[in-house]
């Protein structure tokens, strides 16, 4: 995989210092509400558990199996965050720990359990986003890059014929996940696509898409189409799949870890 991995702790720990009171979380350790920032509480010794929102579906960089946590998120998070608040916060006494939960269980929006502050920070697949008026992204910010992908579009072998007589994909198809950056910049990438993103949630919807011939490519994030290939549990035949373009990608899509701004006190 053409992965450029950016470990950036420093920036991470300063973004950790953004007011974000901690409510009652569904299976923790700890019932909390106050005002106070992560660290001041890990300071004062109120607060032992971090506790990360993550993206269950998306291997290599968050998934769960059997109710655990795995992937990238996990072991940066395990290996370098806690590792460092430990010793960070050593004079406490407290055992700093990272409790992981599932962002998409409870059927809300992409970060809303961030807003309702039910976790303390969200690590997934999320392109870093500034200044937009997204209510997506609303009360949301973000840590410095600590990964790169980019875009590529799964195409079946069967179409590659058609793909490379029209590069500018003139009268194809292209499939979105709606509501992600991804969809500004295909369209202004190809123009003369017909692109359909209204309707499909998930990785999975447009993995379908393209399975039934109903699209005939599917754009996201590379890393994660390498994992739909790499574990073939959605693609049953991997071969009969490619990736475009083949050796580069499209943009530069950098990771962060996402966390709220609000500094309210929650009930």
């Amino acid at each position: 995989m053409k992965l450029q991995f950016l470990f950036s702790l420093m920036p991470l720990l300063v973004a950790l210092t953004v007011n974000v009171p901690v409510m009652s979380q569904e299976n923790s350790s700890q019932e909390t509400t106050n005002n106070e920032s992560i660290l001041e509480q890990f300071d004062n010794g109120t607060k032992d558990t971090l506790v990360v929102g993550i993206a269950p579906d998306s291997y290599p960089i968050s998934y769960f199996e059997n109710g655990r946590a795995y992937g990238f998120c996990k072991n940066f998070v395990e290996n370098i965050l806690v590792d460092s608040l430990n010793k960070k916060y050593r004079r406490t006494g407290i055992r700093i720990k990272a409790e992981y939960k599932d962002v998409r269980r409870e059927q809300t929006g992409r970060f809303d359990l961030l807003r309702d502050q039910s976790i303390d920070i969200e690590c997934g697949p999320n392109t870093i986003v500034k200044n937009t008026d997204n209510k997506i992204y609303a009360n949301i910010i973000f840590s410095k890059p600590f990964f790169k992908t980019g875009t590529r579009i799964l195409i079946k072998r069967e179409n590659q014929k058609t793909v490379e007589e029209k590069p500018d994909f003139e009268g194809l198809s292209i499939g979105l996940i709606k509501d992600t950056t991804t969809i500004s910049f295909v369209k202004l990438l190809f123009p003369l696509a017909t692109t359909i993103h209204d309707n499909l949630e998930t990785r999975a919807d447009g993995i379908e898409l393209l399975k039934k011939d109903n699209i005939t490519g599917f754009a996201t994030d590379s890393v994660l189409l390498e994992g739909e290939l790499e574990r073939d549990t959605r693609i049953e035949n991997p071969d009969d799949y490619y990736l475009y373009p083949k050796y580069n990608l499209l943009n530069s899509e950098p990771y962060g870890f996402a966390f709220h701004t609000k500094s309210e006190r929650m009930a």
